[in-house]
């Protein structure tokens, strides 16, 4: 499938006037009225959000110190580590950054072919999952003429968060602080990388659902919103401090009510946490390596970013409220993949049922080792579908080991959502010739797509800010 390329400038321009193209429609090639247009319209307000993502991280309405030539170096480097199959869409990135620094493209596509692997991979934290470690390179990126030490220490962690999830840590989170990032700076850094990670396996998703992994080339991503005209060629590497309470100027020139840093020069640890030692799912907590604000600092634009305003409960959500747009757009998007229209019969075209999803999501947990977001959607697909002993085993034995033991329709949702959440990814026709063979309409794949592509953002936001711990 091809779709017509849209030049920068006139899709920023369109974009201004509220006319941006949708990123992923434009790279797979979705037509308007196309059965692939009706299949993403049952997910209309996950469609939506998911471009509203992209536009918050890439015409955001404050840069924050983070300018957008490092977040397409950083874009750049995370699509070129998903291999060729990410290609299409990654071009549309590379060519935003060549467009600004081309030297510094050149040297991103090099970073990348040196440090791309297989993954997830990694040493587990856990001593339990000791015997599932899969130790491997911890790739650094040197700083260099082109590749400022700052900028170089956002790329480290890109490679961390893409191939490595499973080993972050406080101590990667010091090395950006000690470089230079500020607390918000690193949220917004982590959410990129973590979007990123979600954004391509939804078009790889896609693309095999059309019975093609061809897609469009050429398409810029101004075409989707970005501004181009906000383009500062000369900040890479430039830093950022705290905000002070001045109203910040927004991508288009409105002012903004600005987030307040809480100023992290030192990451949390934990010395006497009570951690998990394997996956379970018990009712696990969560503390965070860096500061968040406390919910009475909260501003109404970071209640906004909440969407559900209970959620200043969660210090993980006041984390992310750092970056209040990205926050309320990928919350939206989580809410319609995962509480939108889910029956609990067998899939009849409305959608795949709620437990399946969230067997999805524990299924994408387990292969990327997050061990809190497992014991959260292991417990809601065990409670949503009695089904104890099967979704005990997954996470006992893993993906592979299960499979062999569960009923064909289970079988095929974990073997499609563990196949997706491999970098790059490796669902293909034939995980789909499964699935619509053990009755699953295509509605429902997109679903599995879905819910286990999310999980590659929401594994990676919760392995890179902080641990689980048991519960008192």
């Amino acid at each position: 499938m091809t779709a017509t390329a849209t030049s920068g400038t006139d899709a920023t321009e369109g974009a201004q006037r509220g006319r941006g193209v949708d990123l992923v429609d434009a790279v797979v090639g979705i037509a308007p009225g196309s059965r692939l247009d009706a299949l993403r319209r049952g997910r209309d307000v996950a469609r939506t959000h998911t471009q509203a993502s992209h536009d918050a991280l890439f015409a955001p309405v404050a840069e924050n110190g983070f300018p957008l030539v490092e977040r397409y170096a950083v874009a750049s480097l995370v699509l070129a580590l998903h291999g060729a199959a990410a290609a299409p869409l990654g071009a549309a990135y590379d060519g935003e950054l060549a467009a600004r620094d081309a030297a510094l493209a050149a040297e991103v596509a090099a970073i990348a072919e040196a440090a791309r692997r297989p993954g997830p991979y990694g040493v587990y934290r856990e001593p339990g999952l000791a015997g599932e470690s899969e130790p491997g390179e911890a790739f650094t990126v040197a700083s260099s003429a082109v590749v400022p030490p700052r900028l170089a220490s956002g790329l480290t962690h890109a490679v961390l968060l893409v191939l490595r999830p499973r080993e972050s840590s406080p101590q990667a989170l010091q090395a950006l602080l000690d470089a230079g990032w500020t607390t918000s700076q690193i949220v917004t850094l982590s959410q990129l990388v973590a979007f990123l990670a979600y954004q391509v396996r939804l078009v790889h998703g896609l693309g095999v659902l059309a019975g093609s992994s061809d897609a469009a080339v050429g398409v810029s991503v101004g075409s989707a919103g970005a501004d181009t005209s906000a383009t500062d060629a000369s900040g890479a590497g430039a830093g950022g401090a705290a905000t002070s309470g001045a109203a910040e100027a927004g991508a288009f020139g409105v002012e903004v009510e600005p987030v307040v840093d809480p100023g992290d020069r030192a990451v949390t640890t934990y010395p006497d946490l009570d951690r998990p030692d394997h996956f379970t799912r018990a009712n696990l907590g969560w503390v965070p390596w860096l500061t968040p604000p406390a919910a009475d600092q909260l501003s109404e634009r970071q209640y906004a970013g909440l969407v559900e305003r209970n959620r200043d409960a969660s210090p993980y959500f006041r984390l992310l409220a750092l970056d209040p747009e990205v926050l309320a757009a990928r919350t939206r998007t989580d809410l319609d993949i995962f509480r939108t229209g889910a029956p609990r019969k067998p899939s009849d075209g409305e959608g795949l049922p709620r437990p399946e999803r969230e067997l999805s999501a524990a299924v994408a947990s387990r292969v990327n080792g997050c061990v809190f977001c497992a014991s959260v959607h292991a417990r809601f697909a065990e409670q949503l579908s009695h089904r104890t002993d099967e979704v005990d085993l997954l996470l006992r034995k893993g993906t592979e080991a299960a499979t062999a033991q569960l009923e064909p329709r289970w079988a095929a949702v974990v073997r499609a959502a563990a196949a997706l959440s491999r970098t790059p990814s490796a669902f293909d026709a034939e995980h789909v010739a499964e699935l619509r063979g053990v009755g699953l309409s295509d509605e429902a794949i997109l679903d599995v797509v879905g819910a286990a592509g999310f999980f590659a953002w929401a594994n990676r936001l919760m392995l890179s800010l902080g641990e689980p711990e048991n519960p008192a």
